[in-house]
């Protein structure tokens, strides 16, 4: 049976939660420490094991809770191409405006760190109850798998070179509406494609 937890407890769970989002966003993963972590939200350290388990689960929390495909409503059985394209757009939207879900990109693919590894399972699991429930539907009639994982490793692609390197990218410079928007409607055009 769960315990229903005080407005402190949430409150104090917040601020750690908090601190984790501040550190990396100002100083990035390598920075994230217990003693930072307490300094930064003000709570005790201890208080990180009583209301997580430990140092990992903060840290995981607070991830998923930022995890674009995590956060996303659950699949339904059959997606049209309207969905999905809503669904890219998304996607390309949020990661363009969230320096997190690019820093998040980059240290997946930069490290070996198992909390990261953790997420990047559960955002594959659910993303192939997303594939799965598309290449269900009827207006899919191919394989649309290879499409869907070209256009969201481009997505992730193009989002994070924007950010590390700041140059363009095929011509394209996503940091402009104009670019992102022949991007967006490119995935549009690649979806409709599919029969």
């Amino acid at each position: 049976m769960e315990r229903k937890q005080s407005a402190r407890a949430l409150r104090t769970k917040q601020k750690l939660l908090d601190a984790v989002g501040h550190i990396l966003e100002t100083e990035g993963f390598t920075e994230l420490k217990v003693t930072k972590i307490e300094s930064t939200s003000g709570v005790d350290k201890k208080l990180i094991y009583f209301h997580f388990g430990d140092f990992d689960n903060l840290i995981k929390e607070y991830l998923r809770s930022k995890d674009f495909w995590l956060n996303h409503s659950a699949a339904p059985e059959k997606f049209d191409k309207e969905e999905v394209k809503g669904i890219l757009h998304d996607q390309f939207n949020q990661i363009y405006e969230s320096d997190l879900l690019k820093q998040m990109i980059i240290w997946e693919l930069a490290g070996n760190n198992e909390v990261l590894k953790g997420i990047v399972m559960e955002r594959e699991a659910l993303g192939n109850q997303l594939i799965d429930a598309v290449n269900s539907a009827n207006s899919f009639k191919e394989d649309a798998t290879p499409l869907f994982a070209l256009l969201v490793a481009g997505i992730y692609y193009l989002n994070t070179h924007a950010r590390a390197v700041g140059t363009t990218f095929c011509g394209l410079n996503i940091k402009e509406e104009e670019d992102r928007k022949r991007v967006v409607d490119c995935i549009s055009r690649l979806v409709d494609k599919l029969e």
